[in-house]
């Protein structure tokens, strides 16, 4: 699966350097954001996906490694806009909301799974990145953002509010996780979810449950990772099932 998929993103990539006519067939081969992962792109695994696909690297051992840790640091996402983006901006606070949301629906999941996150560096204590890239928004025709106070509502409701007026029309999830002192990578996946540069569909647009379902699904992916852990290899179930 993952030669044929790389040999096939090297014959788009070839095709559109003689026709440049045809640059979108690299979007369609590998479209996704590089430049967050410290793992090289084109050397992780495609999976593909009912609704998108994965990129996933997993270093040696990387899956037992993870009982070695007895703390979590959770970055605050980063966003990236998709440089294509019909609507290329968001205010801040609306941008905040889904970063918090995020952060904080894998916070609670681990919590809950009887992990430590933390918030300093040291011995044993595991660091995750995330970013959600390849951001793709349209706006709605006549619909305008009204700007609502800091405060005055919660994370949920902003986002709510910005799908009520923004399109996601598609978007990626990218996460590392690398020991916090040695900064050695144990893994890192992309999950990329939606339309896939298909830009004129009407109907590809992800709701606010859509979209929770994708920050559902990576959460329980890496709660589950760490929940393995913690049992006799014999017993692991599948994650990517999850």
């Amino acid at each position: 699966m993952r030669y044929q998929s790389i040999k096939k993103l090297f014959v788009a990539l070839a095709v559109c350097a003689i026709v440049p006519g045809l640059a979108l067939a690299v979007e369609a081969a590998f479209p996704v954001d590089s430049g967050f992962l410290s793992v090289a792109y084109e050397d992780m695994r495609i999976v593909e996906r009912p609704a998108g696909f994965d990129l996933v690297h997993v270093a040696p051992g990387a899956f037992e490694k993870l009982a070695d840790y007895d703390g979590i640091i959770i970055d605050p996402p980063e966003i990236w806009i998709d440089r294509q983006s019909r609507y290329p901006g968001a205010q801040p606070d609306y941008l905040k909301a889904v970063a918090d949301l995020v952060r904080d629906t894998l916070v609670g999941r681990l919590v809950r799974g009887g992990n430590n996150v933390v918030d300093f560096p040291g011995p044993n204590v595991l660091f995750i990145r995330i970013a959600i890239t390849d951001l793709y928004l349209k706006r709605k025709k006549g619909e305008v953002i009204v700007y609502q106070p800091i405060g005055s509502v919660s994370d949920e409701e902003l986002l709510r509010t910005l799908l009520k007026k923004v399109d996601i029309i598609e978007l990626a999830f990218q996460m590392e996780f690398v020991d916090s002192v040695t900064e050695e990578l144990l893994g890192a996946i992309v999950i990329r979810r939606g339309e896939l540069k298909k830009r004129n569909a009407t109907d590809g647009r992800l709701d606010f449950k859509e979209f929770w379902a994708i920050v559902d699904e990576y959460a329980d992916r890496v709660r589950c990772r760490f929940d393995n852990a913690k049992l006799p290899k014999d017993e692991w179930i599948d994650c990517a099932s999850v």
